[in-house]
C-alpha cells in the first residue's frame, strides 16, 4: 500500500530500459511515471489504488513521455496478490509495450478520416452496397440521383437502373460477390428518381466493410460527354462524306512537321486532280505536290497556324503526277486536339486551270476586237448608263 516496488522480472527491466536496482525498493509511481506522488491525474487513475480499493483486477492505457521526448505507450494491468486468508497485502503490475499498435490505430484512422473525405467531397456519386441495400451512401449520389440522405442507406441499389436493365446489373452483382468473373468498369444507363435517363460509367470493386465483403461502386455521368461525343461523331460523319463526294476539291491532311510534313489522308477529290491514288501518297511527304520554293515556306505557315494566326490562303502552283505544274486556290487550316494542339493540317484545293485558260482566251478574244475596232473606218462607241465607256479612234476624230 506504500506503492514501493518489491520485484520485478527482466521482461519489465527490458521494456523500461532500467537496470534491478534502479527499480527494487522504489516508488511505482516514481520508477513508472517518474511522479513524485501518487497518480491522481484525470484521466488516469492509481490501478494499483484501485485494486486496494475494490479488490478488482483494474487497467489502464498509459503515454509515457521518454527522456529523448519520444512517447510510449504501455497497456496497465494491475491484480491482487492475497495471502491464504484472502488478505490483499500486494499488487501484481503486468505491463506491455503496445506502441507500435497504437501508432498503427492512429495511422488507421487519419487514413480512414482522409479517405472518409476524399468520398464526402467526391463530385463522382459513390455508394457500398450489397445486392438487396446501399449501406453507404456520399453527397455526390444523392444528389445526382435525387434520393434524400435520410432515405439513401436502406435503398434497394438497384432501384436506380431502368426495368430492362435492373436484374441484369443486380446478377452482375452477385456474380462480383462471389468472386466470380463481372465487368470492373463498364457503362450502363441509370435514372434519376423523376425518370431523367442518364448516362453512367461505373466502377465496382469488392472491398470488406464490417467484416463482410460488399461493392463499393464509383459513378460518373457521362450525360453530357456522350452528347458531345454523339455530335461530334455526327459532324465528322457529315464532313467525311463531304470529304468523300467533293469530287472536283482536293482534301489533303498532313501532319505538322513543316517540310517533311507527311500526308496522312487523300480525298477522292485529291486522286483525280493529282493523278496519284491514295495509298501512293498516305505517309509520302506532301512537297511532292508542291514546287520547291513553296516548300521552304512551309514551316513558317505551320508556326503562324499554331500561334493561332490564319493559315495560307490564296494561289499557288501544283504538281501532277506527271510532273505537270497547274494553277489552284488553295487554303490551309490547322486541325487541333481537345486542349487546341495543332496535331495536322487541312489543306484544301480547286484547281483552276479551266478558269485561267478561259481567262486567257477571253483576254485574246477582247485583244482581237479591240484591234479591229481601233482600224475601223467608222466611229465606234460604246455607252452605258447614258455615258460613253469607250470610244475608237475614229470616233474622238
Amino acid at each position: 500500500r506504500e506503492y514501493c516496488v518489491t520485484d520485478v522480472n527482466d521482461a519489465y527491466l527490458k521494456t523500461m530500459n532500467k537496470r534491478r536496482e534502479e527499480v527494487l525498493g522504489e516508488r511505482c509511481y516514481s520508477v513508472f511515471h517518474g511522479f513524485d506522488s501518487p497518480c491522481r491525474r484525470e484521466g488516469y487513475p492509481c490501478p494499483a489504488r484501485v485494486v486496494f480499493e475494490t479488490g478488482e483486477p483494474s487497467q489502464l492505457v498509459h503515454c509515457r513521455t521518454n527522456k529523448d521526448g519520444t512517447h510510449t505507450w504501455n497497456a496497465l494491468l494491475a491484480s491482487p496478490l492475497r495471502e491464504a486468508g484472502g488478505k490483499i497485502i500486494g499488487v501484481i503490475s503486468a505491463v506491455r509495450d503496445i506502441t507500435e499498435i497504437c501508432k498503427a490505430q492512429e495511422a488507421l484512422r487519419e487514413s480512414e478520416e482522409r479517405y472518409r473525405a476524399v468520398v464526402e467531397n467526391s463530385f463522382d456519386p459513390i455508394i457500398l452496397h450489397d445486392t438487396e441495400r446501399v449501406l453507404y451512401a456520399n453527397p455526390a449520389f444523392c444528389d445526382t440521383f435525387q434520393i434524400p440522405a435520410r432515405e439513401a442507406v436502406g435503398l434497394d441499389p438497384y432501384s436506380i437502373a431502368p426495368n430492362d436493365l435492373c436484374e441484369e446489373v443486380r446478377r452482375l452483382g452477385k456474380l462480383r460477390l462471389e468472386g466470380k468473373e463481372a465487368p470492373r468498369i463498364y457503362e450502363t444507363k441509370l435514372q434519376r428518381r423523376d425518370g431523367t435517363p442518364l448516362e453512367i460509367e461505373c466502377l465496382n470493386q469488392v472491398v470488406q466493410y464490417r467484416g463482410r465483403p460488399v461493392i463499393l461502386a464509383v459513378t460518373r455521368d457521362i450525360t453530357e460527354r456522350k452528347r458531345a461525343e454523339e455530335a461530334l461523331r455526327e459532324r465528322e460523319e457529315r464532313l467525311r462524306a463531304i470529304f468523300k463526294a467533293a469530287d472536283n476539291v482536293s482534301f489533303i491532311i498532313t501532319d505538322a512537321a513543316g517540310e517533311d510534313s507527311r500526308v496522312l489522308d487523300f480525298s477522292p477529290g485529291a486522286e483525280r486532280m493529282f493523278g496519284y491514288r491514295k495509298p501512293e501518297m498516305v505517309g509520302k511527304p506532301v512537297s511532292l505536290l508542291h514546287l520547291p520554293e513553296n516548300v521552304v515556306r512551309f514551316p513558317e505557315a505551320l508556326e503562324a497556324m499554331r500561334r493561332g494566326e490564319p493559315g495560307f490562303t490564296g494561289e499557288a502552283m501544283l504538281v501532277r503526277k506527271s510532273g505537270e505544274k497547274f494553277p489552284a486556290l488553295s487554303a490551309t487550316r490547322p486541325i487541333c486536339d481537345a486542349d487546341g494542339n495543332m496535331v495536322a493540317a487541312l489543306v484544301v484545293s480547286v484547281d483552276i486551270t479551266e478558269q485561267r485558260r478561259a481567262e486567257e482566251a477571253l483576254r485574246k478574244s477582247e485583244q482581237r476586237y479591240r484591234t479591229l475596232a481601233e482600224q475601223s473606218l467608222a466611229g465606234i462607241a460604246i455607252f452605258q448608263d447614258g455615258r460613253v465607256v469607250y470610244g475608237n479612234r475614229r470616233f474622238q476624230e
